[in-house]
């Protein structure tokens, strides 16, 4: 879409930002409610598509990223006040090529980080008993809380390959600059969503089709509000490099 100038991206990480948790999930919800059948109905289609593409080797792999662009595209459609057609939560393949790289590039990370993780279990949790059950839990704890600041640090490298065009590995460090601005609140934004989707489960996993798309797009709201994402914005972004 390329509506994203890098100008506002570096006034936004000058200036820094709020984030608003409770209003980006209301808005979010206000939002889904206007589509609310193309959304749920778009949640059992890529819900349908990955149960398949899990039988064929790395399907999921090529399939994910894209389906899961489709809800920010369909959050942008809607939030403009433009049609919404089905077809709209597809065109994340558009960007199929960024958005596989970028996740090519957060399995190398994971796996990195994960590297002295299994070294130490290797070393020292291999037969010792409950010593090894104990240090397993430790690893295990360590490693979700890493699980959950990385998917902090990298809330937003879809959106940036999407709104402003960028390369995967820019993209990502634009998100990771951009998170880190406001790294405790996103932290707490990302445990309500997840939380928010356990409880999805928790409805026999029914409740999904509604707490998956409405997680998916209060993240959209929040990088929207942050970088006041709208086209009469981005003329006065122009306008106003000009005149500087």
């Amino acid at each position: 879409m390329n509506i994203l100038s890098q100008d506002r991206i570096e006034r936004v990480q000058h200036e820094g930002y709020q984030l608003h948790i409770s209003d980006c999930i209301s808005r979010a919800a206000n939002l889904i409610q206007k589509e609310l059948g193309m959304f749920i109905a778009f949640t059992l289609v890529s819900f349908a598509i990955s149960m398949t593409a899990s039988f064929i080797p790395f399907a999921s792999f090529l399939v994910s990223p894209p389906l899961t662009a489709g809800w920010i595209i369909a959050a942008y459609k809607v939030d403009q006040g433009e049609r919404l057609e089905f077809g709209d939560f597809f065109k994340g393949f558009n960007y199929l090529g960024e958005l596989l790289l970028a996740n090519i590039f957060l399995i190398l990370i994971v796996f990195v980080i994960a590297i002295p993780f299994i070294i130490l279990f290797l070393l020292f949790g291999v037969g010792l008993g409950e010593s090894g059950f104990f240090l397993i839990f430790v690893l295990s704890f360590v490693g979700m809380i890493g699980g959950i600041l990385l998917m902090c640090l990298y809330t937003f490298n879809q959106h940036f390959i999407i709104f402003a065009g960028k390369r995967a590995w820019d993209a990502m460090e634009t998100s990771r600059n951009t998170v880190m601005l406001q790294l405790g609140s996103f932290l707490g934004f990302i445990i309500i969503l997840t939380l928010i989707n356990i409880g999805g489960m928790l409805c026999l996993f029914v409740g999904l089709l509604y707490t998956i798309p409405l997680t998916a797009v209060a993240i959209y709201i929040a990088f929207a509000d942050i970088f006041r994402l709208d086209h009469e914005q981005e003329g006065d972004d122009i306008i106003n490099h000009l005149v500087e």
